[in-house]
């Protein structure tokens, strides 16, 4: 007697995969694309700023210290660097990252408190191969879907983005713009030095105000045919000729030409060059 066992067998159907939250997803890559324009536009208008006002400075310092060549230069490679590692880390690697539909989708939750996670457990329940929507109901996660396709155009994506900030931060860029336009105008030989001596690493001298100091005074008769020896010191500045003045008997002023003479690495000495 024998006995035959038939097996069954059970066919497996593995489950269909949700339908995506097409028009979310959609909005979620616009908002994307805006967030990078929005970053751009931010990033360039701190580096606007901070060029400006590194700018700023080094005129003022320079135009007060005069800097020499070394230190003038050693400011001009620090200003390069520190621009590149700002741009590279502010600009650059930010502008290289894509940003998930999860995260995107986490900030249009905190701005929309309304729809109560329901984008952000739309998006994840219908990513491919995710583990968790195994353990929930396909009918459960395409009634959520759906409830969250249906409310795609009442979702204010673009509230998530505080553009007043980023607005004032432009408006203040472009009055420090203007300011900076306007001194540069009224003043373009300043301008020019600045680009010779700071940029171009030049050695144009700045062109200050000379003050002048008569040593030791000049006494108030002098004998005829005597000659008159006049000595000024140079408190400020760095001026190549002087003319003096006298008067005359005959009330008539008078122009003498005054040549520049080294006396010391601190002091100057200018004699007469000549006249009667």
């Amino acid at each position: 007697m024998s006995s035959a066992t038939a097996g069954t067998s059970k066919n497996v159907h593995p489950q269909t995969a949700p339908a995506k939250p097409i028009r979310n997803l959609a909005a979620l890559s616009r908002l994307r694309a805006r967030a990078r324009q929005l970053h751009l536009f931010d990033g360039l208008v701190g580096l606007g700023r901070a060029v400006l006002l590194a700018a700023a400075a080094s005129f003022v310092l320079d135009y007060l210290l005069d800097l020499p060549w070394g230190v003038r230069l050693f400011f001009l490679m620090v200003g390069l660097s520190l621009l590149v590692a700002w741009t590279a880390a502010r600009l650059v690697r930010p502008l290289s990252r894509v940003i998930p539909d999860e995260s995107l989708a986490l900030l249009v939750e905190a701005s929309n408190p309304d729809l109560h996670q329901s984008l952000i457990t739309a998006i994840e329940l219908t990513r491919p191969g995710v583990e968790g929507a195994r353990h929930v109901s396909a009918d459960l996660i395409a009634s959520v879907v759906a409830d969250v396709e249906s409310r795609a155009r009442e979702i204010a994506f673009d509230r998530i983005f505080r553009l007043r900030h980023l607005r004032r931060r432009a408006v203040l860029l472009g009055i420090l713009t203007g300011a900076i336009l306007v001194l540069s105008i009224a003043s373009p030989g300043l301008a020019s030095i600045w680009l010779e001596r700071n940029l171009l690493l030049r050695g144009t001298k700045w062109p200050k105000e000379t003050i002048l100091q008569q040593y030791p005074p000049i006494p108030e008769t002098v004998a005829v045919g005597d000659d008159l020896l006049v000595e000024v010191r140079v408190l400020r500045g760095d001026p190549r000729t002087v003319a003096l003045e006298s008067e005359t008997p005959s009330a008539a002023r008078r122009t003498y030409p005054m040549l520049r003479k080294e006396k010391a690495s601190w002091d100057v000495r200018i004699v007469e060059a000549g006249g009667d």
